[in-house]
């Protein structure tokens, strides 16, 4: 369905139980203000050597809930903070129970609270123009993550802007102010993600021009900050 973009999915259960409780997790962005719906598919495995190949599998039902209903649960005490929910298959016959039920529950990460600011300076930039002496640059930082081809099975990796700096002019050594967001919004709170800083040269009368680019993660972002303190 083009509507929905697929987080992830679980182990499977090659033993069989009728009682699943599966171990995987999965970070989510939430806002309370703002309704993000989650839809949970399940399947049960026909080919084990075309796993990635939803249509080679069996389709079981799936869940639709808002992310918010989740967390609400959590203060709900006659299920222990879980989200309990029906599974719903697309023709069921009258009387005819659920093909079964799905529990949900969601914790709170401490690290997506987490702010994170800082400032990024350049030096010795060379103008992307011949009639250019000096640069006008800026950067963008982008958050990555991984992909599934859905024709070929391959991971990709994507990349998604998050953050968009200031137009500093006329100059090759460029300083900008500080830039702030949360840990989830940078590199969804884990320290070892790929960070991308694209830099452009910026025109007046004409696209911006790629002047390069770096490579961080969150945790070598740390490091740095203690070590020059």
């Amino acid at each position: 369905d083009a509507h929905w973009v697929e987080l992830g999915r679980t182990e499977n259960n090659l033993d069989h139980l009728e009682e699943i409780d599966f171990k995987r997790t999965f970070m989510v962005d939430f806002q309370a203000e703002t309704q993000r719906k989650l839809r949970f598919e399940t399947y049960r495995m026909r080919d084990i050597n075309l796993l990635e190949e939803l249509d080679a599998q069996k389709f079981l039902g799936s869940v639709e809930v808002f992310l918010v209903e989740i967390m609400m649960a959590r203060s709900k005490i006659q299920n222990c903070g879980w989200l309990i929910k029906d599974l719903l298959y697309p023709i069921v016959r009258i009387g005819e129970p659920p093909p079964g039920r799905l529990m949900v529950f969601a914790e709170e990460d401490t690290n997506a609270k987490q702010a994170i600011n800082f400032k990024l300076a350049a030096r010795s930039l060379k103008p992307t123009d011949l009639w250019k002496i000096r640069t006008d640059p800026y950067f963008v930082v982008n958050r990555t993550y991984v992909s599934v081809d859905e024709e070929f099975g391959e991971e990709e990796l994507e990349m998604e802007p998050v953050f968009k700096s200031e137009v500093v002019r006329k100059t090759n050594n460029p300083h900008w102010k500080m830039a702030e967001m949360s840990a989830t919004t940078l590199c969804g709170s884990n320290n070892d993600q790929d960070i991308i800083i694209e830099l452009y040269d910026w025109f007046r009368v004409a696209k911006p021009k790629y002047a390069g680019e770096a490579v961080v993660s969150l945790k070598e972002i740390m490091k740095a900050n203690r070590e020059a303190r």
